[in-house]
């Protein structure tokens, strides 16, 4: 999670932001 973090540090904290984060981290586990 952490490592998705500072990848998504680059881009603004939008909150379209928040559903792919989400998303992603759903993809990993």
């Amino acid at each position: 999670y952490l490592s998705y973090n500072k990848m998504t540090g680059i881009v603004p904290a939008d909150l379209a932001s928040i559903p792919r984060l989400t998303y992603l981290y759903v993809c990993l586990e």
